[in-house]
């Protein structure tokens, strides 16, 4: 995977802050090789090694307390990370426009967070167009967006271009200083390519002084996933 700067810099603060010293210097060096090189092992592989590296960057950014939320929530893996990672003084919101993704977060939830573990949680089945309302300006940490459909549902139902750029604008302000939004854009279905390069377009344009934008593909795989980041710079 080829990471842009400043992007180095950022993951290697993801692995020397860490989570609680979780990454040793060794261990991160290892993990560094074989997670974020240009890789030649199959495409389950590379997702996951996404995962890896998506998550080692929301580790660096959340901590205790914070809110967090899971735009797209689908079956439920990235909003129990969250809740992980906010733990029980935390505000988790979790959206989905399908009440069966909606449903599966919620019992994922529900079977691996004890009541010692679980933040506030508030299910929305709804499009992420329509989060905003549910939090206040400059108080979110993390959002996170998994575009397209829902991994084995209807791939007519899916994010698209029009409604996930409404979503970031509405869903901006609502970041705080340091905060970060992290988008996973997938381009093997239709409208996939058009959806993604909206986003760019549009990121492109936020302010450099107020807004740190960087973007992450694979650059050996046509139809490989890829990731945009957009922090927002502390005064």
């Amino acid at each position: 995977m080829f990471i842009k700067p400043p992007s180095w810099i950022l993951l290697l603060q993801c692995f020397r802050r860490g989570n609680n010293n979780k990454w040793n210097k060794n261990t991160a060096a290892i993990r560094y090789r074989r997670c974020y090189c240009v890789s030649s092992q199959p495409n389950n592989l590379s997702l996951r090694q996404q995962r890896d590296f998506l998550r080692a960057v929301w580790s660096s950014y959340v901590q205790p307390g914070d809110t967090c939320i899971d735009a797209t929530c689908g079956k439920g893996r990235d909003s129990l990370q969250m809740a992980k990672l906010i733990g029980p003084q935390g505000f988790l919101l979790a959206c989905d426009i399908q009440s069966c993704a909606v449903e599966q977060t919620e019992a994922l939830l529900r079977s691996e967070l004890d009541a010692s573990q679980c933040p506030q949680i508030k299910m929305v089945c709804a499009s992420h167009e329509l989060l905003s309302e549910y939090v206040k300006d400059n108080s979110v940490r993390l959002i996170s967006y998994n575009l397209g459909y829902l991994p084995n549902g209807d791939r007519n139902i899916r994010t698209t271009a029009q409604t996930t750029r409404n979503s970031l604008e509405r869903l901006l302000p609502k970041l705080c200083c340091s905060g970060i939004i992290s988008l996973v854009c997938y381009v093997g279905h239709s409208g996939g390519f058009e959806e993604r390069n909206e986003i760019l377009k549009y990121v492109a344009t936020l302010p450099k002084n107020l807004w740190c934008v960087t973007f992450h593909e694979w650059i050996n795989r046509s139809l490989a996933p890829s990731i945009v980041l957009i922090e927002k710079q502390p005064h």
